[in-house]
């Protein structure tokens, strides 16, 4: 089974001359693949169009043209709506999950990727709303081999010596990282987060 985490660095990517950089990654024999995003105002978030949930990478881009990377943005419902919390363009599709419950979402402490023009940051759900200050460079990763949490956790935090990840999900990962040749294909997806050229 695959698992995907995302993770905010807190530093600026240094001479970085594209807004995505990405390659594979080595660490206690598992093989990932790690996308680098160096400019967070280039993030978008999508679920539909004015008609229909867009659920794959080829119909983002015939929506909006090339993109520079696109991953699944968690996870949804068997009708594609996002299980966590989502808010796009102002409007909010799913409030946010504070307390513990059953699955993956009642797990606590979870959290929540805030990015604006300027900065990206995790927070912990209970810390939703709080003012985004720092710069930050945006990486996520997806395990090419099977792989379980304390190992992901453990390639965050010292092989990319990264503070805070949030997982997103595992069953359902793609990466489209057409820098390496990758687009990966499956089912429909929910909410797709991608980067602009």
């Amino acid at each position: 089974m695959t698992r995907f985490l995302f993770v905010l660095l807190l530093w600026p990517l240094a001479g970085a001359t594209s807004h995505v950089s990405c390659d594979d990654k080595i660490f206690e024999t598992i093989n990932f693949t790690v996308c680098t995003v160096a400019n967070p105002a280039k993030i978008d978030l999508h679920l539909r169009d004015d008609t229909e949930v867009i659920g794959s990478f080829r119909r983002l881009e015939a929506l909006y043209g090339p993109q520079a990377f696109a991953t699944n943005a968690g996870m949804y419902h068997p009708d594609r709506s996002p299980v966590g919390h989502y808010i796009s363009e102002g409007r909010e599709e799913r409030r946010v999950i504070t307390s513990a419950g059953p699955g993956k979402l009642g797990m606590l402490p979870n959290g929540i990727i805030c990015v604006n023009t300027n900065t990206a940051k995790v927070l912990e759900t209970n810390a939703f709303g709080v003012g985004v200050t720092e710069s930050g460079t945006v990486v996520f990763a997806i395990s090419n081999d099977v792989v379980n949490f304390d190992t992901f956790a453990r390639f965050f935090r010292d092989a990319l010596a990264a503070p805070n990840a949030l997982y997103l999900d595992g069953r359902i990962s793609r990466f489209h990282a057409p820098s390496l040749g990758r687009s990966d294909v499956g089912l429909p997806m929910g909410p797709i987060l991608s980067v602009r050229p």
